[in-house]
Order: structure tokens, then sequence, then C-alpha cells
């Protein structure tokens, strides 16, 4: 998805004008971006995590981002692994 679609659905969603609706996904986005510069992650209750991890190279580092995930869709999940190994033992 791009901004502009992103821009488009929250707009149509919340019946917030376009133009609007731009300028706070900018400023959360420059809020991330800001925030990522420093050492402390992002948590985002919901949605997930975003991180700052070293690089493989010297000076470098990148930003990580990890989905939250609800109880069911953790007990969904581990659901999913027995019943595989289950098959795969038969």
């Amino acid at each position: 998805m791009e901004l502009k679609n992103l821009v488009e659905a929250v707009s149509t969603s919340t019946g917030v004008a376009p133009d609007s609706v731009k300028k706070v996904l900018d400023a959360a986005f420059a809020a991330v971006s800001k925030q990522m510069s420093g050492e402390e992650p992002i948590k985002l209750h919901g949605f997930g995590t975003f991180t700052r991890k070293a690089g493989k190279e010297e000076g470098k580092s990148r930003v990580v981002f990890r989905q939250w995930k609800s109880e069911g869709q953790k007990e969904a999940k581990k659901q999913k692994k027995l019943a595989k190994k289950a098959a795969a033992a038969s």
C-alpha cells in the first residue's frame, strides 16, 4: 500500500478530508522517524513494535518491525504447528 492509498482509505472510513489525513500521517511518520534515531523502541499496541538493530557492517543499523499478534492469533499459530507435527508423525 502506498501513502496515497492509505490517505484515501483513512479519509473514506473517517469522513476527514484527504488533505487533513495526509498532514496527520506525515506528522505521525515524522515522529516515528525522529524517535528511531534514538535507542528506544516504538511500541504501537495492536499494531507492532519498531526497534533499531545493529547492522552487519560496523556503524550501520537497521530498523526492524515486529507485528503485534493477539492471543487468538498466537494460539491459532500454535495449533497449526501442532497439527503439522502430528501429521508428520503419522
